[in-house]
């Protein structure tokens, strides 16, 4: 995980213009959580979004980035997306259920094929599910766009006939090979 004095130096003068618009909150579940551990982790999540988007902010205007005013450090995410939610136990929705209902938020939940029938055996949970979407394997033709957006970025060049020799494209495999966070970015862009 990141924390918010990794992405700020003492000695900027400008600030990367991406902080000061952040956010977003990843979370991800350990294997064994429960209701408690679920809400203080996003709780946490959530104070480092605010603490590193007001460091920004206050760079950014010329002051001093660890005079900061706390305030509501809630109001700076707008998403919280859950990845491996089908980890979730009933309890564990319920609180992320909680924890939506009593902010002003987007809630996405990425889990494995299945977790939106699981949803929908409890109403008071299914009731906010806006849509549910479920991600095929790209075509040949987008993992090349894939790879050649991301080799692009590392300033290195697609050579087509390296592809003869790959297997069939897989999201499973290509997001435990090249890191799950790049693969989402790569296919999101």
């Amino acid at each position: 995980m990141i924390e918010a004095h990794d992405l700020l130096d003492r000695e900027a003068t400008v600030p990367p213009p991406a902080l000061q618009n952040c956010r977003t909150v990843l979370y991800t579940p350990g294997v064994a959580n429960t209701p408690r551990s679920i809400a203080r982790e996003v709780h946490v999540q959530r104070v480092q979004l605010a603490h590193v988007v007001r460091q920004s902010q206050q760079i950014a205007e010329g002051k001093d980035p660890y005079r900061i005013d706390w305030g509501d450090t809630d109001r700076h995410t707008e998403l919280i997306i859950v990845d491996e939610a089908d980890r979730l136990k009933v309890q564990g929705l319920e609180q992320m259920r909680d924890i939506y209902d009593r902010g002003r938020m987007g809630l996405i939940l990425i889990g494995m094929p299945g977790i939106e029938k699981r949803l929908a055996r409890y109403p008071q949970l299914y009731s906010r599910v806006g849509f549910v979407h479920q991600f095929s394997p790209p075509s040949p033709a987008e993992m090349r766009f894939i790879l050649e957006h991301q080799w692009g970025q590392l300033g290195l060049t697609l050579n087509p006939n390296d592809l003869t020799r790959m297997p069939k494209p897989c999201p499973q495999s290509f997001a435990s090979q090249a890191g799950t966070s790049d693969w989402y970015n790569g296919y999101s862009r």
